[in-house]
């Protein structure tokens, strides 16, 4: 009697209950349930959709032996649909336990673009110019003048210890747009700087929160706002500035200094109460 009550809720009217019975359909194997589950999957209304999407994977992790290649398409279309961050690394994770299935595959940009576009809307800059690695050889490299403090111009490049330093693309995909420079050059006692615009209609008074590992210097539009040298692990909006944005392209550099081991950054921009601007704007 249970399963054709739950049937009806699912394509009921009344919003709540068929929120409710979304939310249980995803426990229980029948085909009608199943599609409701799916049709409800690309509905307008945000709760729905979310409340679709989380049946959608327990459906995925109950045919996974039975079905595999219903389960892989189940998965791909929570990572296709999906705004929930947690939901989508739930079903990448489970598709990469798939013996077929392969890292490059389409499903990882996918959730790198819904993390980036996460990470903008709450105020991280996630496109970046990173030029690197120069030298920091006892911490020396903190206060030198390398050539992006002098101009940034991204056909610049140099030759330091034998290794060519240069300018390059880097696009975050982490909710914190959290700059890892360790990829690109190792966990080494190194500097690398890191380059990005941002555009404003107005002159705008804001607060950019810092994290680093280790410390970091921040330039806007040419001044130093920004000098901290200290051994840290990165945490999230550690260090608050207040600065201001002109109307029209402001540019931002940031010096990262590493003194060894993790090496990373991030920097969102808030308004002057602390809460982020969106910068998928």
């Amino acid at each position: 009697m249970a399963l054709p009550l739950l049937q009806e809720a699912v394509v009921a009217k009344d919003k709540s209950l068929r929120t409710t019975a979304l939310s249980l359909a995803g426990k229980v194997a029948d085909a009608v349930l199943e599609s409701s589950v799916e049709n409800s999957a690309v509905e307008s209304d945000a709760e729905l959709k979310v409340a679709a999407l989380h049946a959608q994977l327990a459906i995925a992790e109950r045919c996974r032996q039975s079905n595999p290649e219903k389960a892989k398409g189940l998965l791909l279309s929570i990572l296709e649909n999906n705004t929930d961050f947690f939901d989508m690394k739930k079903a990448f994770s489970a598709l990469s336990t798939f013996s077929n299935f392969s890292p490059q595959h389409a499903s990882i940009d996918i959730l790198r673009q819904k993390t980036k576009g996460l990470a903008n809307k709450n105020g991280f800059i996630t496109d970046w110019w990173v030029a690197g690695p120069f030298s920091n050889k006892e911490d020396q490299g903190e206060r030198a003048v390398y050539f992006p403090e002098k101009k940034v111009y991204f056909d610049d490049e140099q030759t330091i210890d034998h290794v060519l330093v240069k300018w390059q693309q880097v696009l975050t995909s982490n909710i914190y747009g959290q700059l890892v420079i360790a990829d690109l050059y190792g966990r080494n006692q190194l500097v690398a700087y890191a380059y990005a615009e941002l555009e404003c209609v107005n002159e705008n008074d804001v607060l950019f929160k810092i994290g680093s590992n280790d410390g970091v210097v921040c330039w806007l539009n040419g001044d130093k706002v920004h000098e901290i040298f200290t051994g840290r692990v990165l945490t999230v909006d550690e260090d608050v500035v207040s600065v201001n944005l002109v109307d029209g392209t402001n540019k931002i550099l940031l010096k990262i200094p590493n003194r060894g081991g993790a090496w990373e950054c991030c920097l969102r921009v808030c308004d002057k109460s602390g809460l982020p601007l969106d910068l998928s704007k």
